[in-house]
């Protein structure tokens, strides 16, 4: 599946592609609407497919226009990489969960001779009945190997079940699922602290120091460290894991961030507006828009950090200055994931309400969306409708059926 560039944002194909709740609404009338679609799910158009939606969104498009499953179920045996059968196979286990026979067997079919068959299963029994995948036990056994008995985790099901029923669906005692003791865990925080500092030591293992002095609890030596925790590399980044590890700090990071944040290239502004978004106050007001300001050019990732510093602000005047770029990225951003945070700044920015995008939201394809538009949108004849929908919609994530039912109750 190819990772493709969106059309333009006032085109129903660019909505389709940002999986804009007004795109799914208009889809229903448009006589060119199925190709659309279609093209929507042979092609990726996500920013990020780790974390921006759109099974919900596309599987609901494919029921609710009574698309044919079967150049899908086609898909799913002509992708060549697991992240493009995952996809596919997603959108196919939500048609199953919502009556599709030809998507289930199709599913069903791919585990016993599929080569991301693994994958594939894990999708189908994190949401199908238990009797739907039970007696692909058989099937599992046969192909498991011992790479991937040493590489699965064993923490969900189908596993977490079979392990319960069969001797060979436990998980193995000497193989890397178990990991190995972690070595900094029994060291003290100050020899911890002094590793940061070695500059012949390996960004990894950096890395799982600060993992360990974060499990401790927030350790304030690390705001005159941080500074030396970056990569010397040609995009200099700080080391995994200081991002978190200065959030838990809190309000006392905040005089470090605003000394990061003064300088537009240096490699911990990033982790300082987080910081300021959380624990900041009205000096940082300023900081957030000029941040929602930076054109995106290839990148659109960050304007969520700062419409969430915003929304915590609603008393600033400047922080109103916010809301016409805080539409214009409700329609322009591909990264669909920061939807929800520009919908919740807005309804706390906006003079006037959004309802309008409130109404949209209940047809979004990310889940924080529709379960925030769920809970706040005009209740109108066409909007209690939606709420019942989305209430006994199989296809629905739990979190939306349960705010729409909440507020229609």
């Amino acid at each position: 599946m190819a990772s493709m560039r969106p059309a333009p944002a006032d085109t129903l194909a660019g909505m389709l592609h940002r999986g804009r709740g007004r795109g799914a609404v208009l889809a229903t009338t448009d006589p060119h609407s199925a190709d659309l679609v279609h093209d929507c799910v042979a092609h990726d158009y996500r920013w990020d497919w780790q974390v921006d939606s759109r099974t919900v969104y596309l599987a609901r498009l494919v029921r609710d226009l009574a698309l044919p499953p079967h150049p899908i179920t086609a898909l799913l045996r002509d992708s060549t990489d697991d992240q493009a059968t995952l996809t596919v196979a997603s959108l196919l286990v939500a048609l199953g969960s919502a009556g599709s026979r030809e998507a289930v067997t199709a599913v069903r079919d791919y585990v016993r001779d599929g080569p991301h068959w693994i994958d594939v299963l894990e999708t189908a029994a994190a949401e199908w009945p238990h009797a739907w995948w039970d007696d692909l036990a058989a099937t599992a056994r046969h192909r498991l190997t011992p790479d991937d008995r040493r590489s699965l985790l064993w923490r969900s099901d189908p596993w977490l079940t079979w392990a319960r029923q069969h001797a060979w669906a436990t998980r193995p005692d000497t193989d890397r699922a178990h990991g190995r003791p972690d070595p900094h865990r029994d060291r003290p925080t100050g020899e911890l602290l002094a590793l940061l500092l070695d500059r012949d030591l390996p960004p990894a293992a950096k890395t799982r120091a600060l993992f360990e002095i974060t499990r401790r609890g927030p350790e304030p030596a690390l705001l005159d460290l941080a500074e030396h925790l970056v990569l010397d590399t040609p995009v200099r980044r700080p080391v995994p894991g200081l991002g978190r590890a200065l959030r838990a700090l809190g309000p006392r990071a905040a005089d470090h961030a605003r000394r990061w944040s003064a300088d537009p290239d240096h490699p911990l502004r990033l982790i300082a507006t987080r910081v300021l978004a959380t624990h900041g106050d009205h000096r940082d007001v300023e900081l957030m828009l000029h941040t929602l300001e930076r054109p995106p050019g290839d990148d659109w990732c960050g304007y969520d950090v700062a419409a969430t510093g915003l929304a915590r602000l609603p008393g600033s005047t400047a922080a109103h200055r916010a809301v016409p770029i805080l539409e214009r990225l409700w329609s322009d951003t591909p990264h669909s994931y920061e939807r929800a945070a520009y919908l919740g700044a807005l309804v706390a920015l906006s003079p006037v309400r959004p309802d309008h995008l409130l109404i949209e939201g209940l047809w979004d394809c990310e889940e924080d969306v529709r379960a925030f538009a769920a809970a706040r949108a005009p209740l109108t004849r066409e909007t209690r409708a939606r709420l019942r929908e989305l209430a006994d919609d199989p296809i629905e994530t739990t979190t939306v059926r349960a705010a729409a039912a909440d507020r229609l109750t």
